[in-house]
């Protein structure tokens, strides 16, 4: 991780906004996560620093009275003014605490990432399960209290979740990748400028069945996918290059991706 002791004035200044100024708000935990965990991805001067805020009381907090407050602070929100988001993910706020030295990501939400378990199954292409896991109740760094569920965490999800759930999201991961390798081999044979967008629509897929077959968390979803697969997943620099797509145009990429997925999709099927 990064020596937070290097942004000691800007993290009690943080503290004081969260702790001292939204007062409406009963915090459970924060949490430090993503590239300041590890000092291998953490960039100076580009990276920021990820902040998860769990609350009690978020959902029954007045949004006008959070947005009021919150936009009436002395904040340089840089690009990232406070906004309400409601998905599949949770309900939650996200801006961002500009300073000269480093900027905050900040997130406040309710107190649990950990979704319905039938939603697993409903939710399987377009959920962030696995990287929000790895990335806040795996690799996280405390900052203050306690996850609220964190010990159901930890008896119900690691080092991994049920091998029915797993391998019900590895079958529905594997049917949309199917779907999208018949167009790109097409696209291959015709050598159509198509494959690109079906290549990076396909790399979201891809990497979320290969972490979740290898029964491992990801760090993040979509970013350091290289530093992910070499070093969480372990697979050797050949495939994790070319799980990447970082070898040849686009037409070999395409070429080694179709290799090295059908090859774990046949893996997956003999289990």
């Amino acid at each position: 991780m990064i020596n937070f002791n290097k942004y000691k004035k800007e993290i009690e200044m943080l503290d004081d906004i969260i702790f001292k100024n939204l007062t409406m708000l009963k915090i459970d935990a924060v949490r430090f996560y993503g590239s300041c965990t590890n000092s291998d991805l953490f960039v100076e001067g580009i990276s920021d620093i990820d902040v998860i805020v769990f609350c009690e009381n978020f959902e029954e907090v007045n949004r006008l009275e959070l947005y009021e407050k919150l936009t009436g602070l002395n904040i340089d929100f840089g690009e990232k003014r406070p906004t309400f988001i409601d998905d599949i993910l949770c309900s939650r706020i996200e801006f961002y605490i500009k300073t000269k030295k480093i900027s905050f990501d900040i997130t406040i939400m309710g107190r649990t990432l950990i979704p319905p378990q039938e939603s697993l199954i409903k939710d399987a292409w377009y959920d962030s399960f696995e990287a929000l896991m790895g990335g806040v109740y795996v690799n996280s760094i405390p900052h203050y209290g306690k996850i609220h569920d964190i010990d159901i965490f930890n008896r119900d999800y690691f080092p991994f979740y049920d091998n029915k759930v797993r391998k019900q999201r590895l079958g529905i991961l594997a049917k949309r990748i199917r779907s999208y390798n018949a167009r790109i081999k097409n696209y291959l044979d015709t050598k159509s400028p198509d494959i690109v967008d079906h290549l990076f629509k396909v790399k979201k897929f891809f990497f979320k069945f290969m972490f979740i077959l290898k029964k491992k968390y990801p760090l993040t979803p979509e970013k350091h996918t290289y530093y992910q697969i070499k070093n969480i997943l372990g697979l050797d620099d050949i495939e994790s290059r070319h799980m990447a797509f970082l070898n040849g145009d686009v037409f070999e990429i395409a070429k080694n991706y179709l290799e090295l997925s059908e090859k774990y999709l046949r893996e997956f099927d003999n289990e």
